[in-house]
């Protein structure tokens, strides 16, 4: 379980997060939401150890955070952030293969170049496979990166593992982003917390199990899948004015705007 308590994050006097409370457990798919600025990405950061608490504690499995070697969190959490860019024309197999590192010292084993090939077929890019990833269009590269956090997460040596994705779908077209969060939502019943921002509230809607709906750096409603979602919270949230459909064959509500 990730536990965040009255967790506060600012640069020079400004709060970027302000007083999070919030438990993740395992099996679970928890979407962020929230118009630009609004705290997602600095959320998520924590989440990885790549930002530390000004105020608060943010501990996962009861353990905090900060208390983690590099190899322990690499083994603990993957992280799928919004940025690809690389300086060396490396394969995309190779990118993959990165997952891999926390578990080899030198040269890969068989189980590792094994996870590589599973991901790869997951993700249907065989294709890409041998191309040198500085030539990939965006939603390839995004694809490729998708590959390395699964492989990453594939055959941890922990019992509970969280899967962190900053705008995994921002890229993909429509079937590739029904896909990743196909996957994403398979992952969560491998004693796995999925923890995913995104800006698509109907893609948030039909996979998430809780969406968390920040404002000014603060946690402002939370949304679970059980419940009905209500327009007033759109509007407080993005300040946009929408209407909800109710999809009764599926169980979910669909947002116009």
């Amino acid at each position: 379980m990730i536990d965040i308590q009255n967790l506060s994050y600012k640069i020079h006097e400004k709060y970027l997060l302000k007083n999070i409370e919030c438990k993740i457990p395992t099996n679970e798919l928890l979407v962020i939401m929230g118009a630009n600025g609004a705290g997602k990405t600095t959320l998520l950061k924590m989440m990885s150890g790549l930002l530390h608490a000004s105020n608060g504690k943010l501990l996962i499995d009861q353990k905090l955070i900060e208390e983690y070697s590099t190899l322990e969190l690499s083994h603990k959490r993957a992280v799928l952030s919004q940025h690809y860019e690389i300086a060396f024309p490396l394969t995309a197999k190779e990118i993959i293969l990165m997952g891999r590192y926390p578990y080899f010292q030198t040269n890969p084993s068989e189980v590792d170049k094994a996870i590589v090939n599973e991901v790869i077929a997951q993700m249907e890019i065989t294709k890409l496979a041998n191309r040198n990833y500085q030539t990939l269009s965006g939603g390839e590269a995004q694809k490729v990166q998708m590959c390395r956090v699964l492989a990453q997460m594939r055959g941890a040596d922990t019992q509970n593992k969280f899967l962190l994705l900053d705008e995994p779908v921002s890229h993909l077209d429509i079937k590739f982003q029904y896909q990743l969060l196909e996957i994403a939502q398979s992952i969560k019943n491998e004693k796995t917390a999925v923890v995913a921002v995104l800006h698509d509230i109907n893609l948030a809607l039909k996979f998430a199990d809780r969406i968390l709906f920040m404002k000014e750096g603060s946690i402002v409603y939370q949304h679970h899948r059980s419940e009905k979602l209500d327009v007033s919270v759109i509007k407080n949230v993005f300040d946009v004015q929408a209407s909800i459909m109710e999809l009764p064959e599926q169980n979910r509500q669909w947002v116009c705007f």
